[in-house]
């Protein structure tokens, strides 16, 4: 039997399909990021809820590719322009120039990072994806100290950032050969 590469979905996916076709993907890909920016945990002590984009962000480039990356463009061109993606159902430039507007932006890098991450071994992936989290969490602790100085606030998402990215490989990898090939 055949196995299963990201290649290979890929082609499957959106091979011989029309651009109206892959629009139309990238636009639904956005409307989910939109959705998991809804779906969140509040914890007691702390005021910024956990919401699952950053797991949906970090995992649909490993099985979807460039088109997720267009999708997490297309998001944030979304709530750019007001529509209401972002948490809370909020959007608008103040938004994105707000406290949390550096780590939306660092989406957009961190998802480019991993649209190009091609190896399945369990190791380079979990680097790759630590990597990305280094360069989501530049992105936003850069724009929020404009606002209120470093605290541990950012060491809290950081450490919380990196227990939801714990699973992804292990989504990606469908079997025990692909985990350390």
């Amino acid at each position: 039997m055949r196995q299963i590469t990201k290649k290979n979905y890929l082609n499957k996916l959106t091979e011989n399909k029309s651009l109206a076709y892959k629009i139309t993907f990238i636009i639904l890909l956005s409307w989910i990021y939109a959705i998991g920016s809804q779906i969140y945990i509040t914890l007691p002590f702390e005021f910024i809820p956990i919401t699952l984009q950053t797991f949906m962000i970090f995992l649909s480039p490993f099985i979807f590719g460039n088109l997720a990356f267009y999708a997490t463009a297309l998001w944030l061109f979304q709530g750019l322009l007001g529509f209401p993606v972002f948490f809370e159902l909020s959007g608008g430039f103040t938004h994105l120039m707000g406290p949390s507007g550096g780590y939306l932006i660092g989406f957009l890098f961190s998802s480019y990072y991993l649209s190009n991450v091609k190896s399945k071994n369990i190791l380079i992936l979990y680097l790759n994806l630590f990597i990305s989290l280094i360069i989501l969490h530049t992105c936003g602790i850069f724009h929020s100290t404009k606002f209120s100085p470093l605290n541990i606030n950012a060491i809290l998402f950081f450490l919380i950032d990196l227990i939801k990215i714990t699973f992804i490989p292990f989504i990606i990898c469908k079997n025990k050969k692909d985990i350390f090939n």
